[in-house]
């Protein structure tokens, strides 16, 4: 046991550069820990206690110690924050190290970074912090949490290093958890808020979080580990490493980051050995998070996440999943939460798995990582094994031994996709009931899947396609397969498509011929998306009612045809006879129907029955009412309808039966209601359409005189002029001859108007003239553009040409009946195209370097106005006027715009041409003695630069001046050369001698300041040589009237305003060290 020292006061807050080594003390370490010396508080704790006090202070360690708090909260249940050691606005503090950590328990914060005691706005923060080694929230046991209840490590506005742990010595023991809050953001900048813009490098390795020591059994209350800032685009760069994490809600949560994060070798939701359960809802959460990369290049740095859901990504966030391992999982899917659409959407399919290669598709280029699905049948992908890359189209094919149930993902873009999983989409499913015993099932997707079955309830296979088809009535579901993966539907039943039920069928049949039979109660359940149409018919075969109940008919058999609208299903119901309970009755159930021969009486009705009372008395009449026959027996009958009317002595009248047709063998039918279509503009067009013809094998066509035009092998007549027709149908022993069909001659009499005509002239060499009628009502139907010069049609069926050379365009306009008539012709016109007169430009080329270049006197013509730009060879504009100067050497290209937008461009060439420079005016230079001086050119041009050289030889200057004045230093007679220069062009050198014991000082005796312009300045040559040239004046009176340090010829005889009076005046002159005083006298004259 280590040693223990009592506390009986607060202790003196820490000071910077401190050590505080307590693993230097004899004795053994603490429990499991590695601290030797034991702080415990052994008096009344205040509010605000802290063990070690931390403030404002740098370069700080604090190794072994443990920091022990046995004293209960005595704040009357107020919030307080005592806290083992308290870190507030400190840099460089090291808490642990390896073989040397720190134990702290028993505080409200066992270890406080930057709090707030008074609470409101934030007050600290802190930079380069080291936590290693320590156990924080527990006793030195590794088991025993104080009672004095305390919150996990949290550390708070921190900027800098951060390490939390290290190697695997390094490593701390947080049973309860870590969170880390930062407030600093790329979208602050204001350097002077340290804590808002430093960033931040936080390492997080080696650390048990939220479990036992063993790191094999959750923490009650663990909230694993956190880390946010409090506004997106945080500036950490984050590495989360080696770590064992449980929480009882997401292992690791990251929110607001906007910096690179790497997450490897993690164990969330196990331990190292991966066979403890350590059940949490999430191992990672990403909210916010810019460049997040969970996994590694190898599946070496694999996070291994077992038992909870192992990613959630949420909006605003790019990560790549890669090379991990996912195993006994709970809801995995979906693993990507993008409700605001601001992730980019990476895909990826499984399309079939054979035992030498797996295929799919995904998005294009991404690359693709297989895995084989985990032991514990939750589908996840536990084994990484192979990766591959898609093509452009997103194809990709992994070819290698395939041992198992293969789970993908796609990576494109730094985004990761979902993982593959054996799924079947069953959205656009579809049962198509059956008509004739066979229905199908289609629509269903299946993903991520080997190969599919589908069962039947008695489990047999009756299909191994997506889409089940030709199968019985009966209930059946799909079954898609990946090794142990697969996916099931719930059943789906094939039903017959029209089913009838007679349950409720209630009959009431007639009497004495009255119309009150009634056939009742029928219903039909339709499996189909297509409604019914209902359809009874009496033994005649004529319709009698389209309703499921047949009400108010007469004694007779009736058939009931029900299908559906779209004719995929159809079924009959009967004959239902109704009878008469009272008078005769008729029965047409077994009755005979011959046929008649074309053009002859050889039809016959025969086996009808009838009953009666007494005498029963027949008449059979055809479709003109005229009786034909008078028994129960018709024969020698030509095609037709014929009615049995029927009476008996039971007083109860007449009864009829139905109509009956005795058909026409090799006969012909034809149902006259044909149309006749006008002829238009006098054009053969006309057509006869619509004539219902049955038993016919050609036709003929007539015309009013009974001549034949046409042969046809259907009733329908086209292209032919107005006039009248008729057809007549026939096969090789019957004809029938149509009504007669007028066919109309119809012209285009609609007058047409424009309300606003638009055109314009073609341009710049182009076929871009247009031509753009607006009509009024009505509008023509078609449109047509002719070329006059060449009758070509050209355009499209719109009353808008475009895209025309210059000429003269007719419209053809046609009414709804396609009857076409000239409505007008336009002209396209040329505007006159730009040109340019050459001869009238003056190209002034550049010289000596310079931008002096000109261009100018270039006329232009064509439609005005114009528009120029000037591009020099490099493509920056330069002008943008017809005339351009200050140009240099080169290349340059005009381009004009005239008014229709036609453009033209023309080059021209600017060359760089010498020109000379005469040497510059300098006098010789006599000075009194060694020193600095001013050497200065003669009146210098202000578009010249001046060069000072020691030889005449010399390439490189001593001095460039564009002044002309140059500072020089003499020690003894030396000679100068000066020349000047513009751009490129440099003048001869002038030779300048520099001559020492002479001043070379001219100092006038007298001047005249009278504004005359006459000697109205007092000049002293030589003067400007002179960096230094002190001159003072006096009166006769010994008065300093005057006096300038560094004269530059600038007196006029004028003092503080006013003028100096006319006399003697003595002056003394002082110049560089060296130099003899010069004095003598000046007359002032006027």
């Amino acid at each position: 046991m280590g040693r223990t020292i009592k506390l009986l006061s607060v202790l003196p807050a820490v000071s910077s550069n401190l050590t505080i080594d307590a693993s230097t003390q004899p004795g053994n370490v603490f429990g499991l820990s590695t601290a030797r010396v034991q702080l415990v508080t052994s008096f009344t704790l205040p509010n605000g206690f802290f063990g070690l006090d931390l403030f404002n202070v740098n370069d700080v360690a604090i190794y072994g110690l443990y920091i022990r708090n046995l004293l209960p909260n005595s704040a009357n249940g107020l919030v307080v924050y005592r806290q083992g050691i308290a870190i507030r606005n400190c840099k460089n503090i090291k808490i642990g190290a390896a073989g040397k950590g720190n134990v702290i328990s028993g505080f409200e914060d066992d270890l406080g970074l930057n709090i707030n005691l008074a609470g409101g706005q934030i007050q600290y923060h802190s930079e380069d912090l080291s936590i290693k080694a320590n156990f924080i929230g527990v006793e030195a046991d590794g088991v025993t949490f104080s009672t004095i209840a305390s919150i996990p490590l949290s550390l708070s506005y921190n900027n800098g290093q951060i390490d939390i742990g290290g190697t695997l010595q390094e490593g701390n023991f947080l049973p309860k958890g870590l969170s880390i809050y930062q407030i600093n953001s790329e979208n602050y900048t204001d350097p002077g808020s340290e804590m808002y813009t430093l960033p931040a490098v936080i390492n997080i390795k080696n650390n048990i979080i939220g479990t036992d020591i063993s790191g094999s059994k959750g923490t009650a209350g663990a909230i694993g580990l956190s880390i946010s800032s409090m506004v997106p685009g945080g500036k950490n760069t984050i590495d989360i490493e080696d770590n064992v994490i449980f929480s009882e809600g997401y292992g690791i949560r990251i929110i607001n980051s906007g910096r690179r994060i790497n997450l490897k070798r993690n164990y969330i939701g196990t331990d190292r050995s991966l066979t403890k359960k350590l059940s949490l809802s999430v191992g990672i959460f990403l909210y916010y998070g810019d460049d997040v990369k969970i996994g590694g290049d190898s599946f070496a740095d694999a996070n291994f996440i077992a038992n909870c859901k192992p990613v959630s990504i949420w909006p605003f966030s790019k990560a790549v999943v890669t090379k991990n391992s996912f195993f006994c999982t709970n809801d995995a899917y979906p693993m990507i939460f993008d409700t605001y659409g601001t992730r980019y959407i990476t895909t990826i399919q499984i399309l079939s798995v054979t035992t030498s290669s797996v295929a799919g598709k995904s998005t294009p280029n991404s690359v693709i990582e297989l895995f084989y699905s985990d032991a514990c049948g939750t589908c996840s992908p536990e084994t990484y094994f192979g990766s591959t890359i898609a093509d452009a189209n997103g194809n990709w094919q992994y070819n290698g031994p395939i041992a198992g149930s293969v789970i993908a993902s796609a990576t494109f873009n730094g985004f990761t996709s979902e993982f593959t999983r054996t799924a079947i989409d069953v959205t656009n499913i579809k049962v198509v009931h059956t008509c004739n015993d066979k229905g199908s099932i289609i629509g269903a997707i299946p993903s991520g899947a080997a190969n599919v079955k589908w069962f039947d309830e008695q489990n047999n296979v009756v299909g191994t396609d997506a889409n089940l088809l030709n199968v019985p009535v009966g209930k059946y579901r799909l079954q898609a397969f990946n090794g142990d993966c697969d996916a099931i539907t719930s059943y789906y039943e094939v039903k017959k498509s029209l089913v009838l039920n007679t349950t409720n069928l209630t009959v009431s049949n007639t009497s004495c011929g009255d119309l009150n039979g009634k056939i009742r109660g029928l219903s039909v359940t339709n499996n189909t998306n297509s409604p019914i149409i209902y359809s009874w018919k009496d033994a005649g075969g004529t319709e009698v009612s389209q309703t499921i109940d047949l009400n108010n008919v007469k004694a007779g058999s009736y058939t009931l045809t029900f299908k559906t609208s779209d004719n995929s299903c159809s079924d009959t119901y009967g004959p239902v006879n109704l009878i008469n309970t009272i008078g005769p009755n008729i029965n047409e159930s077994a009755m005979t129907v011959n046929p008649s021969a074309c053009q002859t009486n050889t039809g016959s009705i025969k086996d009808i029955t009838v009953f009666g009372t007494g005498n029963i008395n027949f008449k059979w009449k055809n479709e003109a009412g005229t009786v034909v026959g008078t028994s129960l027996l018709l024969i020698n009958q030509p095609a037709g309808k014929y009615i049995l009317e029927l009476t008996d002595n039971s007083g109860c009248g007449a009864i009829t039966s139905s109509v009956i047709t005795i058909p026409e063998t090799n006969g012909i039918s034809l149902l006259d209601l044909g149309v006749a279509k006008p002829a238009t503009c006098g054009n053969n067009n006309g057509a006869i359409t619509g004539i219902t013809v049955t038993g016919a094998t050609y036709f003929e066509w007539f015309d009013s005189q009974n001549k034949l035009v046409a042969t046809t092998s259907v009733p329908t007549l086209t292209n032919v002029p107005a006039g009248d027709y008729y057809v007549v149908a026939s096969n090789q022993t019957c004809f029938k001859k149509s009504k007669i069909y007028t066919i109309h001659d119809l012209q285009n009499t609609t007058l047409y108007t424009t309300t606003q005509i638009e055109s314009k002239n073609a341009s710049c060499g182009l076929a871009n003239g247009f031509i753009k009628l607006t009509f009024g009502t009505p509008l023509p139907v078609s449109y047509r553009w002719v070329n006059k010069k060449n009758g070509q049609t050209l355009g499209t069926n719109s009353s808008i040409l475009n895209g025309m050379f210059e000429g003269i365009y007719q419209l053809y306009v046609a009414d709804e009946n396609n009857c076409e008539k000239l409505y007008s012709a336009y002209e396209v016109k040329r505007d006159q195209e730009i040109t340019i007169d050459d001869e009238s430009a003056t190209i002034s080329n550049a010289y000596c370097g310079l931008a002096n270049g000109s261009i100018t006197g270039i006329k232009v013509s064509g439609t005005m106005p114009f528009t120029y730009e000037w591009k020099d060879a490099v493509g920056k504009t330069v002008g943008n006027n017809l005339s351009i100067g200050n140009l240099k050497s080169g290349k340059y290209e005009l381009s004009i715009t005239d008014a229709s937008s036609c453009l033209k461009k023309y080059s021209y060439t600017i060359l760089d041409q010498s020109k000379a420079i005469s040497a510059p005016s300098i006098e010789e230079l006599k000075l009194c003695g060694p020193g600095t001086f001013v050497l200065s050119v003669n009146n210098p041009i202000s578009a010249n630069s001046y060069r000072l050289y020691d030889k005449i030889s010399s390439m490189v200057p001593l001095d460039d001046q564009p002044s002309g004045k140059f500072t020089i230093t003499v020690k003894e007679d030396i000679t100068y050369y000066v020349s000047q220069y513009n751009g490129t062009c440099e003048s001869p050198k002038k030779e300048v001698k520099i001559k020492l014991g002479l001043n070379g000082i001219e100092i006038p005796t007298a001047f005249s300041p009278n504004d005359d312009g006459i000697n109205d300045f007092w000049v002293i040559k030589g003067a400007e040589s002179y960096p230094i040239f002190n001159v003072k004046l006096f009166n006769r009176n010994g008065a300093k009237v005057f006096e300038s340090p560094h004269y530059k010829n600038t007196f006029n005889g004028m003092v503080n305003g006013k003028p100096l009076a006319v006399g003697v005046y003595y002056y003394l002159i002082n110049i560089n060290d060296g130099c003899s005083s010069i004095s003598g006298s000046l007359t002032i004259l006027r």
